[in-house]
């Protein structure tokens, strides 16, 4: 028997809700080859959760590492692929405030590519009308965390200086867009790739360097922002100046940071860790303010989502795989509905505005 919602707030008049649905899924850890179109139950609701209809899901690094079995947090086989989401609500608790037709986004972690999802009301985050769904897919988990590694982890002041790793990345796009506005005195990147380079170039970022170009810069910057890890990681914290902040938020190149501490001391150097999915599950209300705050500059266009590809449901693989070998920028999006419109192609030149 195929499970439905499991209360009343999923019986409405007048609404038709399917028993099954379309859904990208994961049965076995291979990679992108691993992910299967096929149809599943709809997701059961419960008086915590509401019933999105998904519009558009966001895919970045750590839905690639969650395929191959590498990622920090393993999702039970089988799941759907997907970490965040935009969409309209289809169903809610009365008492959640939230009604059929609210366009809403939300990080699942997994759950985001397929045509329904249920989501923690907890998690749902609430959309200014100006802000396309496709856009809002691909927004909150990377300003988020930038904003919460940045501000809260790395107590950036206005005129400090900040070098970002992984700056053609997801979280790295978005850094370097929350530093400029939070008034960073400058923001530079490190990049892997010339695609990347440019993209952390056309956001503002100066300079723009090359792994290889890091040796030899020093003591240029008060945060360094590490999304990376691995050996190039250990290298950068030459940048910083004495009592300068490296804040680790990840380590997409696949290897766990390890530096020698004899340099912290020396430099009063503080290595800080920035999870924020940890965070967000302890604190949901510090999030939703975080979120308001930011929806407002995407709205606005002063903060825009950097997405390399989109494509149907049916190209998740691909997307997956180009995401692995790095010929996108930042993160791509899977079109689950086809009456999406976005403004996150970014070339052009981003507003001042303050950001706390």
């Amino acid at each position: 028997m195929i499970p439905t919602m499991a209360d009343e707030h999923s019986r409405q008049p007048g609404r038709t809700i399917p028993r099954g649905m379309m859904a990208a899924r994961v049965h076995r850890l291979g990679g992108p080859e691993a992910v299967v179109i096929e149809e599943v139950p709809l997701p059961a609701v419960g008086p915590d959760r509401v019933l999105v209809r998904v519009v558009a899901a966001g895919l970045s690094h750590s839905d690639l590492l969650r395929t191959q079995g590498r990622y920090q947090e393993a999702a039970d086989l089988p799941y759907v692929v997907g970490g965040e989401l935009a969409g309209r609500i289809v169903t809610a608790p009365p008492a959640s405030g939230l009604r059929p037709g609210d366009p809403v986004a939300a990080v699942v972690g997994t759950g985001a590519v397929a045509e329904y999802a249920a989501v923690p009301i907890a998690s749902v985050l609430s959309l200014p009308p100006e802000l396309p769904l496709g856009s809002a897919a691909a927004a909150p988990l990377n300003f988020l965390t930038a904003r919460f590694a940045l501000l809260d982890r790395g107590g950036l002041r206005a005129g400090e200086d900040v070098v970002v790793l992984g700056g053609g990345g997801g979280i790295g796009t978005a850094a370097i867009q929350v530093a400029r506005l939070a008034g960073a005195g400058s923001v530079a990147a490190v990049a892997s790739t010339p695609e990347r380079r440019a993209t952390a170039a056309a956001l503002g970022a100066a300079p723009v360097l090359a792994p290889g170009e890091l040796a030899g810069r020093r003591a240029t910057a008060d945060v360094l922002i590490d999304p990376v890890g691995g050996p190039y990681a250990v290298q950068a914290l030459a940048v910083l100046r004495d009592f300068g902040r490296h804040v680790v938020v990840g380590f997409a190149g696949g290897e766990v940071t390890a530096p020698k501490l004899n340099r912290a001391v020396y430099r009063n150097l503080s290595h800080v860790g920035a999870g924020w999915g940890t965070f967000a599950e302890r604190f949901p209300d510090r999030v939703t303010a975080s979120w308001l705050e930011l929806a407002d500059h995407l709205a606005a266009g002063r903060l825009r989502a950097v997405v390399g590809a989109e494509g149907p449901m049916g190209e998740t693989a691909d997307l997956l795989r180009r995401l692995a070998d790095r010929s996108l920028p930042a993160k791509a999006v899977v079109l689950v509905q086809t009456d999406t419109r976005f403004h996150h192609v970014i070339l052009d030149g981003i507003s001042e505005a303050p950001i706390r």
